[in-house]
């Protein structure tokens, strides 16, 4: 009769070791989705696979210590009764369990999906190279004699070792992706200096927020005489700027605006170096990456990193304490001669960008703000004045702000306190800033009553759906990133 004993022992080994890959890839998934939110820096990738607050880690590890102790348990008081290659059998919940666990990941919405980019596909494989070799291993050595347990019982564990695999295989293909990097940075400068582009007016816009409102308002405007070319969606980075010049730029476009963004020191010099923009345009300094860059006195710095590098020649429009987008791009379009009138027709016609202060009115006339792209202070203070501004009941939803480093408990409660003064209702999602925020609530005299919590957006959305009626006001401010969730 067929069993797992007529199949030679090394021919299981590589069948178990492949599924067991293929099994590790699609949990990297997450990892490496993680990895690109932070522009493939390692530091702070490490810094979130080792907090413990973290609910996938946590996931990992229960899985590691079940598939282990259930392969462990079947070698060690069965091994005297079946032949040594059913030991397999014991991972069957380990991979049960591991099913459930990729369901929960691959249900589990997300704000930014993970970009599938060549560079992530060869980390993929490298990856699944590396845990073929390593199941392999286990499978096949001898494990603990004393014990009886073979190394198939460690297999499980590779699971929970998946964060240091995937910086094994970062590092093996760091050289690689250093000369891909710098091929593509190549080809875009060549291209953006090359003769057929000298009268390309080059335009950067840069801020702690605004940037991406700025840009598209401006390009509108400046569309009135001008072909103009944005960089699309966030391409806020030196490998955005390559994207978007190599792939988008064409001999009829006359202007280029190009969005750049900040989360290191650095960042925005880069940017200046490799775009040399013409005329510049910075929209805000707030809060916003306090995590990274440490203090205010460093983003201010870095953001003017862009002015800096701006010829005399060139025009600067710089927000205010309170900056008005349309007033910037307004002014700066009747520097490249556009007139009121066609600026005052643009304005006639734009439409709010997603997720950032987007005002929308419900079937049921509820109304909508959703600024739920990102927050920092000054942003939160932009909607609440938004929100005090309309009738009916007030709701927000709203996880807090993160990536304020030291700030970030100062930050949130200041942010209860000025919800307090504005709210009838608010509703905290997830557990990293609940208290700090409650607090700041109770501390401007809100009632505890009217703070409701919720785990997640979904579990939120019952609570506030029953709530809302004609005329009340829904705020979403902030959705916590995927590195968060």
């Amino acid at each position: 009769m067929f069993g797992l004993d007529t199949i030679p022992h090394f021919i299981l080994a590589v069948i178990v070791s492949v599924i067991n890959a293929v099994f590790l890839c699609l949990v990297a998934t997450k990892l490496i989705h993680v990895l690109q939110l932070y522009g493939y820096r390692v530091r702070p990738y490490i810094t979130w696979a080792v907090d413990i607050r973290q609910k996938f880690i946590i996931r990992l590890l229960a899985l590691a210590l079940l598939g282990f102790g259930s392969t462990f348990v079947l070698q060690m008081f069965l091994t005297v009764y079946v032949p040594r290659e059913w030991r397999y059998l014991g991972l069957l919940l380990y991979f049960a369990l591991g099913a459930i666990l990729l369901g929960w990941m691959f249900r589990t919405p997300v704000k930014v999906p993970l970009k599938l980019t060549p560079r992530v596909w060869r980390l993929l494989t490298v990856f699944f190279l590396i845990s073929v070799v390593l199941t392999y291993l286990l499978a096949w050595s001898g494990g603990v004699p004393k014990l009886e347990v073979g190394g198939v019982a460690f297999i499980p564990l590779l699971v929970y070792a998946s964060p240091v695999t995937l910086l094994l295989a970062y590092y093996m293909l760091w050289p690689l992706e250093w000369l891909v990097k710098q091929h593509y940075l190549w080809r875009a400068k060549r291209k953006l200096f090359s003769p057929r582009y000298k009268d390309l007016i080059r335009i950067g816009i840069t801020g702690s927020y605004g940037k991406t409102s700025c840009k598209n308002i401006l390009a509108e405007m400046l569309s009135k005489k001008y072909k103009v070319l944005t960089s699309p969606a966030s391409f806020n980075t030196p490998m955005g700027f390559c994207l978007t010049v190599n792939k988008e730029l064409r001999p009829e476009h006359e202007v280029l605006i190009m969005e750049m963004g900040m989360r290191y020191k650095g960042d925005i010099r880069t940017m200046a170096k490799l775009f040399k923009p013409q005329h510049g345009m910075l929209t805000s300094i707030g809060s916003a990456h306090l995590q990274t860059m440490k203090t205010p006195e460093n983003i201010k710095a870095e953001k003017y990193e862009l002015i800096n590098a701006l010829p005399e020649e060139g025009f600067r429009v710089i927000g205010g304490e309170k900056p008005d987008n349309i007033e910037m791009c307004t002014e700066m379009a009747l520097k490249f001669g556009i007139t009121k009138k066609q600026i005052d027709e643009v304005i006639k016609e734009l439409k709010p960008i997603p997720h950032r202060l987007e005002l929308s009115t419900t079937e049921n006339g509820v109304n909508i703000i959703d600024d739920s792209y990102n927050s920092c202070t000054e942003g939160t203070i932009k909607a609440l004045e938004l929100l005090g501004t309309f009738k009916g009941q007030k709701i927000i939803l709203t996880p807090g702000m993160v990536e304020l480093g030291k700030r970030a408990d100062e930050e949130n409660f200041k942010f209860g306190v000025r919800m307090a003064a504005v709210a009838d209702k608010v509703i905290i999602v997830n557990e990293i800033n609940r208290q700090q925020i409650t607090d700041g609530l109770i501390a401007g005299g809100f009632k505890e009553e009217n703070i409701l919590f919720a785990k997640n957006l979904e579990v939120a959305k019952g609570i506030y759906a029953p709530m809302l009626k004609s005329g009340d006001t829904l705020l979403i401010e902030n959705d916590l990133p995927d590195n968060y969730k």
